[in-house]
């Protein structure tokens, strides 16, 4: 990943300074493929954004659980492999996302950047969200997993506090401090096993 964000920082900074040293003229051959790099790149980028939401649910998947009878409904799976490929590409595509900070603008994504940005926080706070209320709820006494029950819980916590980093991956720091409020809360609010 280190490679992509250097090659990222290279293609930036030299669009950057082609267009502040030199006045290209759009329909010149040389305006022409500095308009057509950039154009490609920035297509590439917004394929490779628009995946980073699937990646994300793959990541943090739900479950269905039986409420009464035929009731169900769905809740977050909190006994997932943090680290597993899943969690490790949603590492990634939330570094990926970072990284388009800057660069994004240039290269004509910044809007497809934004609206990738502010989905994965949505979605993530969403789920830190619904694994609270999960544990709460008393959902980690049907989990599949085996284990005691405080070890569940430490573990869904585990996996809420790798939610909380991925929020800060993305600056969303407020969202990843309420995060970690809500399990220290919870963690308060265990009752001795």
């Amino acid at each position: 990943f280190e490679a992509f964000r250097a090659d990222l920082a290279w293609c930036s900074a030299t669009l950057t300074e082609i267009s502040a040293t030199l006045d290209l003229h759009p329909k010149s051959p040389w305006g022409a493929r500095v308009r057509n790099a950039r154009a490609a790149a920035g297509v590439r980028l917004s394929r490779r954004l628009r995946t980073v939401d699937k990646t994300l649910a793959r990541a943090f998947p739900d479950r269905r659980i039986h409420v009464v009878g035929m009731v169900t409904r769905d809740t977050p799976r909190l006994d997932i492999d943090l680290k597993g490929r899943e969690v490790r590409q949603a590492e990634a595509a939330c570094a990926f996302l970072a990284a388009l900070r800057g660069p994004a603008a240039l290269l004509g994504c910044e809007a497809e950047r934004l609206k990738a940005a502010e989905s994965a926080v949505d979605r993530l706070f969403d789920r830190a969200d619904q694994s609270v209320d999960a544990i709460h709820g008393g959902d980690l006494e049907v989990e599949p997993s085996s284990g005691d029950a405080r070890g569940r819980a430490a573990h869904a916590r585990a996996v809420i506090g790798r939610i909380a980093d991925l929020l800060e991956g993305l600056d969303a720091d407020q969202a990843a401090r309420t995060v970690r409020r809500r399990i220290a809360t919870s963690a308060r609010s265990q009752p001795p096993i």
